[in-house]
């Protein structure tokens, strides 16, 4: 019998193995040593050309079974590292909406990688300490908290009892801002009432159409300015889904769209103010559609909420429940192309790796995803 160098060496040597630390390890795992002279040793095993002589056995093992044999190699190819690391899902971004699907996709049994091109997680809803402080690197707008899609996904995928994150509900008289040149602060319930919080019935629109010109009035708005406010977010709270379809297959933007109702500086700056709030985009990319989806949701709900441990807290809340399904974060992990092969995505290099799944999902905006990929595939 031909034994290599190395294992002869250590036979030679057996005294000096690490005995004791071994026996530790097995007794604190609660592991059990079953020889081939043991009666509990599978007798199946036997069979083979080459049998251990000592099996490592956590739990019960019984004499009748069916078993699983695992054969690998300890000098992989090249081909074989590439498959051993394919996936059947590929995230790329952490944000909110790369978190979340991440998560939902673990649970559902997808062996998931997510990578974050950053040392931190959460992309636009990241956040720093400085001073004792948390700080958000961007501004956003939580409208409903626990009670819409957080909550949802938390539910779908069994935490939402077991979760850390948490909500500081009802904002609405606690927060504001101030419009530049004047010194009146704009509270989010102020804001809400007057863009036209809910839906107007046919008894209360004179009454509600002249409370919401007064608080437009009182915020130190010219009489155009009001005018041109209130029917633009009017006429964006009445659209339907029928009608806020096409806006999807026409790739409106929201600029282009605002366009189509004024071209009011005033008007325009607001709604860039509340896009930014919302999706952290300008609307010169921003989707129509999606904004005004988005709004009337925002509105409806009215319960302005903020998280506990700033705006990172929702996507780690996220990864922790990708983490607990089995799913794999990789930071430091900047992704510098989708692998296509044909028009089927088939992977991503990061950091020089190549990274395989069946499905690849990218939260990395529209613009750098269509970078990623290459235009000539669009």
């Amino acid at each position: 019998m031909k034994i290599p160098p190395k294992t002869a060496e250590k036979i030679v040597n057996w005294r000096e193995l690490p005995w004791e630390e071994e026996i530790k390890k097995i007794e604190k795992e609660n592991i059990k040593l079953i020889t081939i002279e043991d009666e509990n040793y599978p007798e199946i095993l036997k069979e083979i050309h080459d049998p251990p002589y000592l099996l490592y056995v956590k739990g019960n093992l019984e004499r009748n079974f069916y078993g699983i044999g695992i054969v690998g190699t300890r000098n992989p190819s090249l081909y074989g590292l590439k498959m051993a690391e394919k996936y059947d899902l590929i995230v790329i971004g952490s944000g909110i909406g790369g978190s979340a699907a991440a998560a939902m996709m673990a649970h559902a049994g997808y062996k998931t990688l997510l990578l974050e091109k950053n040392d931190f997680i959460g992309g636009v809803t990241s956040s720093y300490s400085k001073e004792g402080f948390t700080i958000d690197q961007a501004i956003h707008f939580f409208p409903a908290g626990m009670n819409g899609r957080f909550g949802k996904i938390l539910k779908r995928i069994g935490m939402l009892e077991t979760t850390s994150l948490k909500f500081n509900s009802h904002l609405e008289n606690k927060t504001g801002f101030k419009l530049r040149g004047s010194d009146k602060i704009i509270t989010a319930s102020l804001m809400s009432g007057m863009l036209g919080q809910g839906k107007a019935t046919s008894s209360n629109t004179s009454s509600k159409s002249g409370s919401q010109s007064d608080m437009i009035k009182g915020l130190g708005f010219s009489k155009e300015d009001q005018k041109e406010l209130l029917k633009f977010f009017g006429k964006i709270l009445q659209m339907s889904k029928r009608k806020i379809r096409p806006l999807y297959e026409e790739k409106c933007t929201l600029t282009e769209y605002v366009n189509r109702f004024t071209k009011n500086t005033v008007v325009h700056n607001l709604v860039a103010f509340v896009v930014g709030g919302m999706f952290t985009i300008s609307p010169r990319i921003a989707s129509a559609a999606e904004f005004i989806w988005g709004f009337q949701e925002m509105i409806t709900n009215s319960n302005l909420s903020y998280p506990y441990g700033a705006s990172i807290s929702v996507p780690r809340a996220f990864i922790e429940g990708m983490e607990k399904y089995g799913g794999k974060l990789k930071t430091n992990a900047r992704v510098s192309k989708i692998l296509v092969d044909g028009q089927k995505a088939i992977g991503v290099v990061s950091n020089d790796q190549e990274y395989h799944a069946d499905l690849i999902i990218s939260n990395a905006s529209i613009k750098n995803t269509v970078h990623l990929v290459g235009e000539e595939h669009f």
